[in-house]
């Protein structure tokens, strides 16, 4: 942070000369205020990445905001973060003020004053971390060293089978930095315990690419950093992730095991889902899939289900397996030790750890993980079934800003990678060689009784380590950036495309992509755009090309021909032309067609370029049509329709009431409804009985109604003496999917609304 304070002191004597030199001429005072701004944004920007990760500007910031944060647990980053956006807006208020005081200076002095100014806020630039971390990211994708060829080993071909069963368990964040007993003691007995009769390779280094979640479990199964290819939304977008690599789970699916992942979290946040459906495992469970399994569903923390629940999951899973006598990997990833402050399930034995007299929960969280750890793998060392496995403990990256933050990095922080054989610790190897998180899938392959290489990645009981080999293998990993994102199959232009509607999927003679996407077409290149609910629409993305880019859109019809045709309606679209120019534009009825990129058939519409990009930045939910009926798989409202709240996100059919954000769905109208008022409500019940259950009340009228689950339309009449402009449509039993044990939603459903008519409205 010293550098920040620095550039904070040059930002300080600028503001100073400018106050002094800067006259009232508003051209020159915007841009000097303009400068303010950009190190301001970059400064509370870095301010804030360095909150999660405690490494300032990295690719896991870079990666995590272009991702998709559904099941991500944000809670905690609220509060902060927003008090980082406070802080910058009242930052920019007094700068401008600070700018806006001496009024006696001369104009014909003040180009040269501005840049005596300009010259101490460079300074402030080029010092600022902020800036420098995202130098690091921009120059490393622009300089590639050639000789990836060289070190990268495709394993697809290799013929030595493993033979063992294995058990891997990523601890977050649960770094070895931790088990230094002189400065955390008794933090990590249990486990310690284990580990010190177990090869611990205890000088296992972080790289980068390999320092958030998903990113260590592609370099531990890989041998690669994970570097995404993108600048849109999370890999979970993609069709396909690393689609030409072959990683761990590939070859032990290929050699007959049987591959199992656990962990308590949403499976799509950061792509995991995604990459071990496409890397050889075919049972993946997370937050929503163990749900049914769960006894007391309202025991979660704010990422899913606790480390005590996951892991006794998993140890039932083990015993079925270990029975089955068939080859089996069963993974875990836990969670309670997640930055910032960790959480303490309710079966440790001691929920509060003092470091310096001083209660810390990331420590509290960690001594409990790691008994909950060790108890699992108590567990399976005494189970009969037990010979012929190896047990895997890692740490899925280097813990990020914690409480504990500050006492870790006065020490050597390493990876955690311990391996415990069934047939015990008898091979000589150094255990202290310099290695990184790629080679944990080689090292594990080759005690599993199968090769020795992966990616990037060595065996450590064999190979020299890559991170032996080279001075700097930093450097050496980010000069490999354009070489690893190759490996993800990218085509560089377009002839024909083919749009599979039920899959949701564009297929290009050499890739795939999930729907919706939007591709930016360029002479030598495809960039592709995702969207996801909390991110920025494809709409607004495609507004920020530039004028005359080329792009192809495949989305709901909604998000499309209201931009390109005036239109609004549902289905499946293609849009592909230009950003200023001609559009062609057709809606997908059959499942599956083959298209022909033609940039002639786009036709012209009789629309400026600036109109256009402000149809593609109006909100979806700002979209009015006619009528007297609101269509509830719609986006937008009728034009009658001042407001509706009360109502989860949309689907195909129309949109479920949560009584998570309000008991009741109210539908407010620009005008009074008329007196003797009718209307047809078409609905489902999300339980029968009384789950059906509704209240529909106008004015002080209410009439009751019940539902069922296939749907039915109810009409009712009502007086509305009082000239209410209020619909309220309140469920009497609403619950959720969660608490009746069916999936992890934990939405409070009542009523289904499919469409309302109001009949005698003018």
């Amino acid at each position: 942070m010293l550098s920040l304070f620095i550039s904070f002191f040059f930002m300080f004597i600028s503001l100073v000369l400018a106050r002094k030199l800067i006259s009232q001429r508003l051209s020159e005072k915007i841009f000097v205020i303009s400068l303010y701004v950009i190190i301001l944004f970059i400064s509370c920007f870095y301010v804030g990445a360095n909150y999660f990760t405690g490494a300032g500007i990295n690719e896991s910031v870079i990666y995590t905001l272009l991702s998709d944060l559904k099941g991500a647990g944000v809670q905690k980053y609220v509060f902060p973060f927003s008090m980082i956006l406070f802080t910058f807006l009242c930052m920019v208020i007094m700068m401008w003020k600070a700018v806006n005081v001496n009024n006696s200076i001369p104009t014909k002095s003040s180009k040269k004053n501005t840049l005596k100014v300009f010259i101490v806020i460079l300074a402030s630039i080029i010092i600022n971390p902020g800036v420098i971390g995202l130098y690091k990211i921009i120059n490393t994708r622009l300089h590639d060293s050639k000789d990836f060829t060289q070190y990268y080993i495709d394993p697809s071909e290799s013929t030595k089978k493993p033979t063992k069963n294995i058990i891997y368990i990523y601890g977050e964040s649960l770094e070895r930095t931790y088990f230094d007993k002189s400065w955390f003691p008794h933090l990590t007995d249990d486990l310690s315990s284990i580990k010190d009769k177990s090869y611990d390779f205890d000088n296992t280094i972080q790289l980068p690419g390999t320092d958030y979640t998903i990113a260590g479990i592609v370099s531990s199964q890989c041998g690669i950093p994970l570097f995404a290819p993108f600048s849109g939304n999370s890999s979970d977008s993609l069709a396909s992730f690393f689609p030409g690599t072959t990683c761990l789970g590939d070859i032990l699916k290929k050699s007959g095991y049987e591959l199992y992942f656990y962990q308590g979290a949403d499976l799509d946040f950061g792509g995991k889902r995604l990459f071990f459906e496409n890397h050889g495992f075919d049972h993946i469970f997370g937050r929503q899939e163990l749900a049914a399994d769960v006894v007391d569903r309202s025991y979660v923390n704010d990422w899913g289900w606790y480390d005590d629940t996951v892991l006794d999951l998993a140890f039932k899973q083990y015993q079925k397996l270990s029975k089955s006598n068939k080859p089996f990997g069963l993974f875990l990833l836990t969670v309670d030790t997640h930055h910032p402050d960790g959480f303490v399930n309710k079966s440790c034995s001691k929920d509060n750890y003092l470091f310096n007299a001083k209660s810390n929960s990331s420590m509290s969280a960690v001594f409990c993980s790691q008994e909950q750890i060790a108890k699992f793998i108590n567990k399976v060392k005494s189970s009969p079934e037990f010979k012929n496995t190896i047990i895997v403990v890692t740490s899925d990256h280097l813990a990020m800003n914690n409480t504990a933050y500050d006492a870790l990095i006065s020490h050597p922080r390493r990876d955690l990678f311990m391996l415990i054989d069934s047939e015990g610790s008898a091979k000589k190897v150094n255990l202290s060689k310099e290695r990184s998180s790629l080679d944990n899938g080689a090292t594990v392959l080759d005690a599993m009784g199968g090769d020795s290489r992966i990616g990037l990645g060595r065996s450590s009981f064999k190979s020299e380590t890559l991170y032996e080999k080279f001075p700097d293998m930093t450097e050496k990993v980010n000069s490999w950036k354009n070489s690893v994102i190759a490996l993800w199959g990218f085509p560089k232009s377009i002839k024909n495309f083919v749009i599979h509607k039920s899959a949701m999927q564009i297929e290009l003679p050499e890739t795939s992509f999930k729907l919706p996407v939007l591709l930016k077409i360029t002479k030598d290149s495809i960039e592709p755009y995702f969207d996801r609910d909390v991110s920025v629409s494809l709409a607004t993305q495609l507004s920020e090309f530039d004028e005359g880019s080329q792009f192809l859109w495949v989305d709901d019809c909604f998000k499309i021909t209201h931009v390109f045709s005036n239109k609004i309606e549902p289905g499946l679209c293609v849009a592909y032309g230009k950003n200023n120019g001609g559009v062609f534009l057709s809606k997908i009825d059959d499942d599956k067609i083959k298209f022909t990129y033609d940039i002639s058939n786009a036709k012209n519409y009789d629309v400026s370029f600036k109109d256009r990009i402000a149809q593609l930045k109006t909100p979806l939910r700002e979209l009015k049509y006619s009528g007297n009926k609101i269509d509830f798989s719609y986006p937008g409202m009728p034009e009658y329709v001042k407001k509706i709240t009360g109502l989860s996100h949309r689907e195909d059919w129309g949109r479920w009431s949560d009584a998570s954000l309000s008991a009741s769905v109210i539908i407010e109208t620009k005008d009074p409804l008329p007196e003797d008022v009718s209307i047809d409500l078409d609905a489902s019940a999300y339980k029968d009985g009384d789950g059906g259950l509704v209240d529909v009340t106008i004015g002080n009228e209410t009439k009751r109604v019940d539902f069922k689950t296939i749907g039915n339309i109810q009409g009712l009449s009502f007086a509305n003496r009082q000239h209410s402009n209020e619909i309220l449509i309140t469920p009497i039993h609403p619950s959720s999917p969660l608490s009746n044990g069916e999936s992890g939603d934990a939405r409070i459903l009542g009523i289904g609304l499919r469409n309302l008519i109001v009949n005698n409205i003018r």
